[in-house]
């Protein structure tokens, strides 16, 4: 079977390009996606803006590191803790996890490790081997077990409640799994929280934005 690009993408929102930040971070709320477009005023394509190039900007302005110092994880972590995956599964069975829960990350049972969609594109189509394996023989590739999933499996960060924010988006970018997994694995941070929910709580907040 064959799939055209168009059966795959999804569309995003877009932002004019002397937009604001927290405009930006307002339309990837409103679209559930963590990815904008970037048009001049005559519509012309400038490039795209991303959850993971929000965090690095963050980083690199002293006066938003300011106002992560004096925030706690407790304040923006999400109420309800990480969907897991028993290392027992198969890919497959994860693949469908991923997409009936709408997430992009399931916490591997027992390995404190990360089965995440970039680590799955990696695994399907990182080399032409594992392209022609998907090919010719998707069943054998979609039925191993995660546990046997080797470096596929990325390390998060792990913080506690009382972290500061600057702390953790700084141990998150350092993360092989770009996330962090709170007390234990009782919650998990994404990229999603340390931009879309954390402006959402400065907003609402009244915190002085740099943003």
């Amino acid at each position: 079977m064959k799939a055209a690009v168009s059966d795959l993408a999804r569309s995003v929102s877009y932002v004019l390009a002397e937009n604001s930040l927290g405009e930006a971070l307002e339309a990837m709320e409103r679209q559930r996606y963590g990815t904008v477009a970037v048009v001049n005023r005559n519509g012309e394509f400038v490039g795209l803006l991303t959850v993971y190039m929000v965090m690095r900007f963050i980083l690199e302005r002293a006066e938003i590191r300011a106002v992560l110092r004096k925030i706690r994880l407790r304040d923006i972590v999400r109420p309800y803790p990480p969907i897991t995956v028993s290392p027992e599964e198969t890919l497959n069975y994860a693949i469908n996890k991923m997409l009936s829960s709408q997430v992009r990350r399931l916490v591997v049972e027992g390995h404190w490790k990360i089965l995440s969609d970039r680590g799955i594109i990696r695994l399907l189509m990182g080399n032409a081997a594992a392209l022609e394996s998907l090919r010719d023989q998707p069943h054998s590739l979609l039925e191993r077990p995660i546990a046997s999933l080797g470096v596929t499996l990325e390390r998060p960060a792990f913080s506690n409640y009382e972290d500061s924010l600057e702390e953790v988006l700084e141990n998150v970018l350092a993360s092989e799994a770009l996330c962090a997994l709170v007390g234990g694995n009782e919650r998990i941070v994404t990229p999603w929280d340390l931009t879309v929910r954390l402006y959402r709580f400065i907003s609402e907040n009244k915190v002085p934005s740099p943003v």
